[in-house]
């Protein structure tokens, strides 16, 4: 319902101007315009389907044996009569030494027969050999609609699905560090921090350099089962990225003691 073909779907409802002064009172003239417009493609669309399906109907009549056969056996007659002076052979006396009279050859009067009875058989092949194209077509143009909305609801199911567990990677997360005692949160945001606000810098110690290295690999895992690849934690400041290393420690130098005056 409300659909047209491109033939009906590109016409459109005449836009006639009127003045300021008379636009209230044109809304009617307007309305009924529109009414005579959408009646008439509506007409329309009607008298294209009666149109349509009597193609179909002339067109199967046409694939009739009872209609196809007769022209087709008129013009193996007429072939036939044609050549026919080409495909004589002589007819001899009872002594076979003179030509007693010419006929066509019965080889290809046999030729001819088996051909006007076979020919029927060869148009029917012909007939279910298309109409199996035809439905082979079908086939696999309802594949392809069925294959492109598997895929469609496929991937809305993988995003949901990457999404749940993104969220369950981060809750888990935070409730390790919640045991651990240290305030944050798996964005590595400090708790309590407001938007747009420095965080404090904070000494962290060894053992929690150590913890919080042990979470992060621990997300990295997690993250890469889930089929996404990791980001490394920039809010935290003991964080570093991907493939980055820090400088090597620095070795203690000795101090040189006091030089005798």
């Amino acid at each position: 319902a409300g659909t047209y073909p491109p033939q009906l779907a590109g016409m459109h409802v005449p836009v006639w101007q009127v003045t300021k002064e008379f636009s209230e009172a044109a809304t009617d003239h307007l309305a009924e315009i529109k009414g005579k417009f959408d009646a008439f493609r509506a007409e329309a669309l009607d008298m294209a389907i009666v149109l349509k399906s009597t193609e179909v109907e002339h067109l199967d009549s046409l694939l009739n044996g009872e209609v196809y056969f007769p022209p087709m056996l008129a013009i193996v007659k007429q072939v036939f009569a044609l050549n026919s002076e080409k495909f004589k052979v002589a007819i001899m006396t009872n002594d076979g030494i003179s030509v007693q009279s010419w006929e066509v050859s019965p080889d290809y009067v046999k030729t001819r027969d088996r051909l006007i009875s076979d020919l029927p058989h060869f148009c029917v092949r012909i007939l279910i050999l298309e109409r199996t194209r035809q439905i082979a077509a079908e086939k696999k143009e309802e594949a392809k609609i069925q294959l492109k909305q598997t895929a469609d609801i496929e991937m809305a199911d993988a995003t949901g699905s990457n999404v749940k567990v993104e969220d369950l990677i981060q809750r888990s997360l935070e409730a390790q560090l919640k045991k651990m005692g240290i305030k944050g949160n798996a964005s590595g945001k400090p708790a309590g921090q407001k938007k747009g606000q420095t965080p404090k810098k904070k000494k962290a110690s060894s053992s929690d350099d150590k913890k919080l290295a042990a979470l992060e690999a621990k997300l990295t895992s997690m993250k890469k089962k889930a089929g996404r690849s990791a980001k490394p934690n920039a809010g935290h400041p003991n964080a570093q990225g991907k493939g980055k290393r820090g400088p090597p420690p620095s070795k203690p130098s000795k101090g040189k003691g006091k030089q005798k005056q």
